[in-house]
């Protein structure tokens, strides 16, 4: 459960209040595009466990899809079929907003950060959901993850290792369909929210079935 953020002045522009407006989640995907050190569910474990450190972070909408839901995965409205729901606070926790995929990162060695992306002001985060073709990215730090979120059918990236053809094994990734079944073992302690239908839902382990809920629901008020 989430604890309530406190309210900013009336005059000063609230990322938090115009997500909720939106009704759009903060999520954090687990893609090909993550860190090559970390593949699933182990992204996703450590992305949990992060402070102060910034992440790519997608908004998703109760009519938005996934990159395994229809024939064009590049036109997908998220980078992954399983990620990590945020909250955030209003006071730098999120950094850049963009409309597309701004190539954010931050240098494993100096630490600095790098965005095509932008300040987020009442016009860039209207931008990066209005303006959006596939999907957004926004960078994101010292969030409270809320839960976890599907795109069924799931596809996740794994490790495996290869012979060389001398004995010897190569490390190799590839990806592979998990079933949600997988996903309520790998993360026991999460509420699990997708997308059916146009409305947002939360499955219920007990009933092994998913039903409406609302927005405030999920983020807790």
């Amino acid at each position: 459960m989430s604890q309530e953020c406190p309210d900013t002045l009336p005059d000063e522009f609230s990322v938090r209040h115009f997500l909720r407006d939106r009704e759009a989640l903060l999520i954090h995907f687990s893609t090909p595009m993550s860190t090559q050190k970390w593949v699933y569910p182990d992204d996703l474990r450590n992305a949990r466990t992060l402070s102060g450190v910034s992440l790519a972070f997608c908004t998703i909408q109760a009519g938005d899809r996934g990159p395994s839901q229809g024939a064009d995965p590049g036109s997908a409205n998220a980078c992954g079929s399983v990620g990590l729901i945020v909250d955030i606070d209003d006071q730098g926790c999120v950094l850049r907003v963009g409309p597309t995929d701004d190539g954010s990162h931050e240098d494993p060695t100096t630490g600095e950060f790098a965005s095509g992306g932008l300040e987020p002001t009442p016009a860039s985060c209207a931008r990066s959901l209005d303006g959006r073709q596939t999907m957004n990215e926004w960078r994101v730090k010292n969030y409270r993850t809320i839960g976890l979120f599907v795109f069924e059918p799931i596809k996740v990236r794994k490790k495996i290792s290869m012979s060389d053809g001398f004995g010897g094994c190569i490390p190799s990734e590839y990806e592979d369909d998990i079933d949600l079944a997988d996903v309520v073992t790998d993360f026991p302690d999460l509420r699990i929210f997708s997308v059916r239908n146009g409305s947002f839902q939360q499955y219920d382990r007990s009933a092994e079935s998913w039903s409406p809920v609302t927005y405030d629901e999920i983020l807790g008020g």
